[in-house]
Parts: C-alpha cells; structure tokens; sequence
C-alpha cells in the first residue's frame, strides 16, 4: 500500500481536519452506509486517529476547521481520500459535489484548478472517463 500524504504525520492540525472533512462528507447523503463507516475506520487506523478523536469526529465532523494545505501532492491526497469516501456508496449527490468543491478551495487549490481537479475525479471514480484520459493515465 502506497503511503498517503498524512499516514506518517502526527500533527492534529493537518490530519483532524482532514478526517473531519471526510466523516462530514459520508454524513452529507444522510446516514452512513457500511462501505463508508469501514472505509472511514479503516482510513483513521491508517493515519493513527485515537479511538476517542474517532468517537467524537464521528459525533461532531465539523469540530476541526479545514486548513490550507501549500503542498500540492498533499492537497491530491486529501482529495483523493475525499474522494474515496465519496463513492463508497457509489452515489454522488449535488450535494457531495458542492461540499467537495468547497473542501477544495479551503485546501488550497486555485479556483480555476478545482473544477478541473473535481471533475477529472469525478469521472475517473465513476469511470466515466475517455480513452485521452485512460491512456494519459496508463502512460504516467
């Protein structure tokens, strides 16, 4: 398994916040489903959230706000994950899309580079992608 951006960072600044965003997220549609309370268990083991932040982020998402993220491998990450999240469901609401719009900006990415970014993932999570992209993607 490839090492994501916060999976080694102890700070409670940077990954709080980002699991926060991602347990709002799965609230967004309404309840959780199993998918998505087994991928947000699974992702806050991987990135050492206690079982106690657990608890309570799952209680209250919104408690730690976002924060700016200047490294733009760490910001894909973030959606990425985001993203994940997501179509765990495979459902993905106007709703989601407004909120994942917002996150993004709030991490760090220009206003012109989030439409792009969240649409690529869009259709790259929903598989409804062209074969220009398939192929770009291949060939990295």
């Amino acid at each position: 398994m490839k090492t994501g951006a916060f999976e080694n960072h102890t700070n409670k600044n940077h990954k709080h916040p980002h699991f926060s965003s991602l347990v709002y997220l799965a609230h967004v549609d309404g309840s959780l489903d199993s998918e998505e309370e087994k991928m947000l268990l699974d992702f806050a083991k991987r990135i050492r959230i206690s079982k106690e932040d657990y608890i309570n982020m799952m209680a209250n998402p919104m408690q730690y706000p976002i924060t700016r993220v200047s490294n733009s491998e760490a910001r894909l990450r973030c959606i990425f994950d985001m993203f994940k999240v997501v179509f765990a469901d495979y459902d993905f609401d106007n709703r989601e899309r407004r909120f994942v719009y917002k996150y993004a900006l709030q991490l760090g990415f220009s206003k012109t580079n989030v439409r792009k970014v969240v649409n690529r993932s869009i259709a790259m999570f929903s598989s409804k992608f062209d074969f220009e992209d398939y192929a770009n993607f291949i060939r990295r």
